[in-house]
């Protein structure tokens, strides 16, 4: 039995009717409306437009029918700063993805180990980055070694979970220090 449209409609307009409170709708969203993406991420970095369609969705519903909108950047921000500490969708989906091509290179014998063995991306990496002998079909290998330059890589004791936020972190300071200088 295929997904029926009327019934997607329906749920939708079910979830746009109830009357949520701002913290609940931000909750909503990253729980329920980005679980799929989060999940596809860790394969392969979804394109940018698809980022930014995500992002427009996902604020229309936080903010739904509100006089006064905040800026995206407003809400990403920490609570210490004023912001709601939402999710930055891209910064997220790469930390993702580079943590998956992190992991997947420590594991002997698979093909992932071998190209980052080959371009020299399974240590530490030169900063500030040359990414510039890579193909250019595959451009997540390219940004893998630009971004994860700002990284350090985790030791034994720490866990996955805590070189994801830190990889989190170190995007989302890089993608402020390059839109504050342009």
């Amino acid at each position: 039995m295929g997904w029926r449209r009327s019934g997607g409609k329906r749920k939708s307009i079910n979830a746009y009717t109830r009357d949520l409170c701002l913290v609940k709708r931000i909750q909503c969203v990253q729980m329920y409306l980005l679980s799929k993406i989060w999940y596809a991420a860790q394969t392969l970095p979804p394109p940018i437009r698809r980022v930014k369609q995500m992002t427009t969705v996902c604020t229309s519903y936080i903010w739904q029918e509100a006089p006064l909108r905040v800026p995206v950047t407003t809400l990403q921000r920490s609570k210490e700063q004023g912001g709601w500490y939402v999710t930055d969708i891209e910064n997220k989906c790469k930390a993702l993805h580079f943590s998956s091509l992190w992991s997947l290179s420590k594991k002997a014998g698979s093909t992932t180990a071998a190209l980052t063995r080959h371009w020299n991306l399974s240590g530490s990496l030169p900063n500030p980055p040359h990414a510039n002998y890579f193909p250019t079909k595959i451009t997540h290998f390219r940004q893998y070694a630009i971004d994860m330059a700002y990284v350090a890589h985790p030791e034994a004791n720490k866990t996955g979970k805590q070189f994801k936020r830190r990889l989190y972190g170190v995007l989302r300071t890089t993608t402020a220090a390059k839109d504050s200088t342009t």
